[in-house]
């Protein structure tokens, strides 16, 4: 927007959408290309055991755009107050100082982030954390 200018390592916002297991994000993938509908699916975690599609439901950060060369952002977890591994918030920070009218881009196909030395290794949602006072 207009006026606005984002900090490295700010976090923007958080990926939302339907969790679902990696089996039925095949499966879907391939109904939504029959369909032409997009695709909003994204890995959860390393395993690739679960992931999110936000197709019926989501947050603005379905609507960043793809850039495999030189993006912005970057996704990244964090666990919540329930601390299971299995099923971390995505979130996306920028990844440099982002100029006014900038348009917002990720890589869709890299893998999220997730150490915070802060916390020796397991992100969360601490104060440090959130505030992006450390490098990750």
């Amino acid at each position: 927007r207009k006026g606005v200018r984002i900090k490295k390592h700010e976090i923007l916002c958080h990926y939302a959408g339907e969790i679902i297991t990696s089996k039925e994000a095949k499966r879907r993938d391939q109904e939504y290309a029959k369909s032409h509908e997009g695709s909003y699916l994204l890995d959860m975690d390393e395993k690739g055991l679960y992931c999110i599609d936000a197709t019926n439901f989501r947050s603005v950060a379905a609507f960043i755009n793809h850039s495999c060369s030189e993006p912005n952002c970057q996704l990244f977890r964090a666990l919540g107050n329930h601390l299971d591994a299995n099923f971390p918030y995505l979130g996306l920070r920028a990844k440099e100082n982002i100029g006014e009218l900038t348009e917002l881009t990720f890589n869709y196909g890299e893998k999220p982030t997730g150490f915070c030395l802060n916390c020796k290794g397991v992100h969360c949602l601490c104060k440090q954390c959130k505030e992006m006072e450390h490098r990750t």
